[in-house]
């Protein structure tokens, strides 16, 4: 029964992300996964569940509350999966090609972004927090935000893919990398899978760069066991398109179709300084010259 089942699901989730109805070129699509997530149009507004899908304007603020998560998917098939209890907004969308970046504040909670290099381009990405921010060009990467700092989780970096600027002061990323800032803003940097296993924790986010997924399975679980009473209890495949979506992101139907990232072999953690910022700990870092780029 579920061999039948199974592809049935996916090609529902498939043309729940790709099907009408279809916005404008710049539209930014919310994804309820679990539990309660939704929107607030301003930063002052009331907060408005969604149970399946929502277009965000710029002003909005994704939201899930407690033991929820839900993801973004922008027109460029970037994807962003929001951790339980996490506000985040994504202001305009701008060509990745331009010069002026997309750009996404993280006001608490954690994300994951899986940002795709555009037609053998570079992406255009910054996501930021009142602490940090990264440029992204193409990673797939973590990022979370509390009253105790911010970390920041490379899972997939190649060279000048992801770069950290904090007080000033630019840290390239690479594969296996985190960055620790606590509120008083001292970084500290390690390598490494327990790092963010550990900091993501409860976030039920997926924090390994071989998962296509970027929920953990028992986020999986729970979205599949959502669309299975719904369609129960309704009797039609349109419950499935209404919650099945939960388990399933941009990642996914790209590892479906073969197409799926493959991470790159983890590098030794030497975040490179512009300044005088100090690592403590034993990840310690001298303050060294930006690598030149190789032209791609």
């Amino acid at each position: 029964m579920n061999l039948v089942r199974r592809p049935l699901v996916l090609i529902v989730v498939v043309s729940l992300l790709t099907a009408a109805p279809v916005g404008a070129a710049s539209d930014k699509q919310l994804v309820a996964v679990r539990g309660t997530s939704g929107y607030r149009p301003s930063a002052n507004a009331d907060f408005r569940r969604v149970v399946s899908r929502q277009t965000l304007n710029d002003d909005n603020i994704a939201v899930t509350q407690e033991a929820s998560n839900a993801f973004v998917v922008l027109p460029d098939s970037t994807e962003v999966a929001l951790g339980a209890s996490t506000s985040v907004q994504v202001g305009a969308f701008n060509d990745p090609l331009s010069s002026t970046p997309t750009t996404l504040t993280l006001r608490n909670g954690a994300v994951r972004f899986n940002v795709q290099h555009p037609a053998g381009a570079r992406a255009n990405y910054v996501f930021q927090t009142a602490t940090s921010q990264i440029a992204v060009r193409g990673t797939i990467a973590m990022y979370k935000s509390d009253q105790t700092g911010d970390v920041i989780a490379c899972l997939v970096c190649l060279n000048g893919d992801a770069v950290a600027t904090i007080d000033g002061k630019t840290y390239p990323l690479v594969s296996g990398q985190t960055l620790f800032v606590s509120a008083a803003h001292a970084v500290t940097s390690t390598s490494g899978p327990s790092a963010p296993a550990q900091a993501f924790a409860g976030t039920g986010l997926a924090t390994t760069a071989t998962s296509p997924i970027a929920f953990t399975p028992e986020v999986q679980a729970a979205a599949r066991a959502a669309a299975q009473a719904a369609t129960a209890a309704s009797g039609s495949s349109a419950a499935v398109i209404t919650s099945a979506a939960a388990f399933v992101g941009a990642a996914a139907i790209g590892a479906l179709s073969g197409s799926s990232v493959k991470p790159a072999q983890a590098q030794a953690p030497t975040p490179t300084q512009t300044g005088s910022a100090q690592l403590s700990g034993s990840a310690r870092a001298t303050p060294t010259p930006e690598p030149t780029r190789r032209p791609k």
